[in-house]
């Protein structure tokens, strides 16, 4: 089962969890009945679904900024739980429909793919070397666009990008006298090679 698949069925179970908690406490046509769900049922499911869109569509996202303003305005008042689930349902409507996916890092990543394949190749022919190059461009690619996501940025000498530069010459290292493992954009690239000088 891929990550897709698991956040669907986390999405659905959630979306349900939801209904029936709205439906044991009367809730119909925007009304509930004599009773509101309990704090802990509402910040239970409320937590597990802000996890859930935050991982499917970033913590900078307009679905996770909205069922977060939700909350806060209610100063979490479970009474607003119904809004708190359309949030829910739309972000889900939206990840099935492929509208969260980032058109650029799916460009990118079938790039990577195809640079990592010709890394493959190389390393298959002999080429050790121009293979190595190859899945370093990828991997620094790779740490800079993920350290841009997650705003990372330079405050010091040793801070932030600094930091990150540090990692990637010490990955870069390795990959020009090792083995190429790598991991981007959550796909895990597993060359079964060792290169050796």
């Amino acid at each position: 089962m891929n990550l897709k698949d698991k956040l669907e069925g986390h999405f659905q179970r959630l979306t349900d969890e939801g209904e029936t908690i709205l439906k044991k406490c009367g809730y119909f046509n925007g009304k509930f009945g004599a009773v509101y769900p309990t704090d802990l049922e509402y910040n239970k499911w409320y937590s597990s679904a802000k996890n859930l869109i935050g991982k499917a569509c970033s913590e900078q996202g307009i679905h996770y900024k909205q069922i977060e303003d939700i909350y806060t305005r209610s100063k979490g008042s479970s009474y607003h739980m119904p809004g708190c689930l359309g949030v829910l349902e739309s972000t889900y409507e939206d990840f099935k429909s492929g509208l969260l996916e980032d058109t650029k890092a799916m460009i990118t990543a079938e790039v990577f793919t195809d640079f990592i394949e010709q890394a493959e190749y190389l390393l298959n022919e002999g080429y050790k070397l121009p293979a190595a190059v190859l899945m370093r461009g990828v991997l620094e690619d790779s740490l800079r666009t993920l350290c841009k996501k997650a705003q990372i940025v330079s405050d010091s000498i040793y801070g932030g990008w600094m930091r990150a530069m540090i990692i990637w010459r010490d990955t870069a290292n390795i990959l020009t006298s090792g083995a190429i493992i790598g991991e981007t954009y959550g796909k895990t690239l597993q060359l079964h090679y060792s290169i050796k000088k």
